[in-house]
């Protein structure tokens, strides 16, 4: 019995296993730790959060990155102050009433009871509550919204915008073709919810496109058959 079978079979219960790393880079399943690792040689950066709700995420990233500069674009102001109350630990977040996307516009932003669901997209908005209102948001293309602020480089790039991503990525091509993005997480949808908001393939085809590598699918939602409903994706410059 050699010391890796042995350690192999202690593992095996927690439903790991001992590998031969074959790259400096060590990927588990927490997309957060794998682009904090991605980025293990920078001391600070930017990261973008766009759709941030009520902050779940940014939290996260906050803990994560506690140097790094945080700016979430959140449409709804109603959800700020969540924000700002999950993420007080965290001294360098700025919050933007503001979606981003293809085209530097005023768009229609379409609200619900349930406010995970609210969106640029109408149709997606009401799927999961019934409709509140909507209103006017300014958007903009990526690299116009750093220009604006006077970002540089993008270290993470998370977007879960209910639809809209595919969208935001097309509108960032400037600064993927710059490399100007380092990491980017991005919500994707798979089956029919698909048609609205992009397949997981026409995701795949626009970052590899641009010279990104695909590094996994993390926090999967099942549908009662076993298929995907949707998860996140993870790229890398």
């Amino acid at each position: 019995m050699t010391f890796r079978y042995f350690v192999n079979t202690i593992l095996a219960r927690y439903k790991r296993q001992l590998i031969k790393v074959r790259s400096p880079v060590v990927l588990e399943n927490d997309w957060v730790m794998d682009a904090r690792r991605v980025l293990a040689s920078e001391p600070s950066g930017v990261i973008v959060d766009i759709g941030a709700n009520c902050g779940q995420t940014t939290k996260r990233l906050a803990r994560a990155f506690p140097t790094f500069e945080i700016h979430c674009l959140e449409p709804n102001a109603d959800l700020h102050e969540k924000i700002r109350s999950r993420t007080h630990f965290h001294k360098s977040i700025k919050i933007h009433r503001m979606g981003a996307g293809a085209v530097n516009a005023e768009l229609k932003f379409y609200k619900s009871t349930k406010h995970e669901s609210n969106s640029f997209h109408k149709d997606w908005s009401h799927r999961h509550g019934t409709p509140t209102e909507d209103e006017m948001v300014p958007v903009r293309k990526l690299d116009a919204f750093c220009a604006e602020i006077g970002i540089g480089t993008i270290h993470v790039l998370k977007t879960n915008a209910e639809g809209f991503d595919y969208q935001i990525l097309e509108g960032a091509g400037p600064l993927f073709q710059s490399k100007k993005i380092l990491t980017v997480i991005v919500e994707v949808s798979f089956g029919e919810l698909s048609a609205e908001s992009g397949r997981p393939g026409d995701y795949l085809n626009l970052m590899q496109g641009h010279g990104y590598q695909f590094l996994g699918l993390y926090e999967t939602a099942r549908l009662k058959t076993g298929g995907i409903k949707w998860g996140n994706m993870l790229f890398a410059a």
